[in-house]
């Protein structure tokens, strides 16, 4: 019935370029990255690259006068 009005080919054609557009025009996904901090740990959880979460539990220490090591940021 309501076929005859419209035409499959240029329908998928029009479907098809529709969907193009959306892919295209979408924003662009950011990375934020979130440090831990004695002031939000607990409140934010964590993953790895490994796909493990995990959270950070802040403790005050004291700290040895010596026999201290300097410890490189790991990415």
């Amino acid at each position: 019935m309501k076929m005859k009005y419209i035409k499959l080919p240029i329908f998928l054609a029009a479907f098809v370029i529709g969907l193009l557009f959306v892919y295209l025009s979408a924003a662009p996904t950011e990375t934020v990255l979130v440090y831990p901090t004695p002031e939000n740990a607990g409140k934010i959880e964590y993953r790895d690259k490994a796909g493990n979460c995990f959270s950070y539990k802040a403790n005050e220490v004291t700290c040895p006068k010596t026999g201290m090591k300097v410890i490189p940021i790991q990415e």
